[in-house]
């Protein structure tokens, strides 16, 4: 995103309740022109049924929806100038690809010779134009997912909603299909708010991620942002792998906030506005690949040439190895720390080293600003 943001999609403190039930709790959001936005979070968490009061497919009990400046409270999805996709697609089977994506406009009383290079050109964007005569039951589902997106996009709409369209592919599928949607939303430079579970979805195809709890959202910002740089507990350990320890904060050294986990003590760098409170509950968060692991003689020449106190302080920790797990193309290191509370760190490592760690005593270490901690 470049330039100056214009607010196309706004959300003012918007509520629904099912019953006595709260899907949506005064949630207020600026989704910008052009911006390929993600509403993530796990069943429940209200994230579908903000998408449905974008689209009109629910009202919201409470605030507003506004679209390009202008409140859509009370008007039909329709009359919205949205478009939706759905998971199941909802072609209808009895009608050709070309009749699929023609059917809105047709509707809207376009003539053929008016909406047929729309479609034509709509079919041609996500790849399917040589399957205009085949009917949806001749196609995959990838294929049929593509189809569902021109008939979305034919009418030009300002704002494309997005179901969790790829839930029902297969991975392989899915993770293609991630890279043609935000491919084709940037030669579009069209707004899509997209609705997933899937953390790995999101971060691959987001300009920013909303990530919804409860109701609520806990955090927007860059993908980057998001995983590094969690603002609370919650996003820390749905967001990802992570390493997460309850702490308190016991005071400031220097450029470094020192929390305690049990007895030992760990150096982290605050990358919120926020002053630490000695005594405060926090959260610490720590990535796998962010933990190094090392052997004896190792540890002790980093801790020879990093001073404690020193810009480059290592926090250093003697553990040992309990598990090896391999995953592909790396293995998930699983220690058991020689401290007096004995905590678990699970480090990602390389498979050549990784078979003759099991059993070994080894110290981990980490860099004070991978120590991300949240009071939240």
């Amino acid at each position: 995103m470049t330039g100056e943001k214009k607010a196309m999609v706004e959300l003012v403190e918007i509520e629904k309740y099912f019953g006595s039930v709260g899907a949506v709790k005064g949630v207020s959001l600026e989704i910008y022109q052009g911006e390929f936005l993600t509403l993530l979070g796990p069943s429940g968490c209200g994230k579908t049924t903000t998408l449905r009061m974008i689209g009109g497919f629910e009202e919201p009990d409470r605030g507003d929806v506004l679209i390009d400046g202008v409140s859509v409270r009370g008007k039909k999805p329709f009359e919205r100038d949205v478009n939706t996709v759905f998971q199941s697609y909802a072609l209808f089977p009895h009608m050709s690809v070309f009749q699929n994506v023609a059917f809105g406009l047709k509707m809207k009383g376009v003539k053929e010779k008016e909406y047929r290079p729309k479609v034509e050109e709509a079919l041609k964007l996500v790849k399917m134009e040589t399957y205009a005569d085949r009917l949806p039951k001749q196609l995959s589902g990838g294929e049929q997912q593509r189809v569902a997106v021109a008939r979305a996009i034919v009418n030009n709409p300002r704002v494309l909603l997005l179901d969790e369209p790829l839930g029902a592919l297969d991975l392989k599928l899915r993770k293609q299909m991630q890279v043609e949607l935000k491919h084709l939303q940037k030669r579009l430079g069209m707004t899509f708010v997209y609705v997933t579970h899937d953390q790995e979805e999101a971060l691959v195809m987001s300009d920013r991620v909303a990530v919804m709890n409860s109701g609520l959202i806990e955090q927007v910002d860059s993908p980057r942002d998001v995983y590094r740089y969690p603002r609370s507990r919650f996003v820390a350990d749905f967001i990802g792998d992570t390493n997460l320890l309850d702490c308190v904060m016991k005071g400031i050294d220097r450029d470094y906030v020192l929390l305690e986990h049990g007895e030992t003590i760990i150096y982290a760098v605050s990358h919120y506005e926020a002053a630490p409170v000695s005594g405060q509950p926090a959260h610490l968060s720590i990535r796998p690949e962010d933990i190094t692991i090392l052997g004896t003689e190792a540890s002790e020449k980093l801790k020879d040439d990093r001073k404690i106190g020193s810009k480059d302080h290592l926090n250093v920790i003697p553990a040992v190895v309990e598990e090896v797990i391999f995953v592909g193309s790396t293995a998930k290191i699983i220690v058991r720390t020689k401290t007096p509370s004995g905590f678990t760190l699970t480090a990602h490592a390389p498979i050549s080293s990784a078979h003759a760690m099991l059993g070994q005593e080894v110290y981990v270490s980490w860099e004070p600003d991978q120590s991300v901690f949240t009071t939240e």
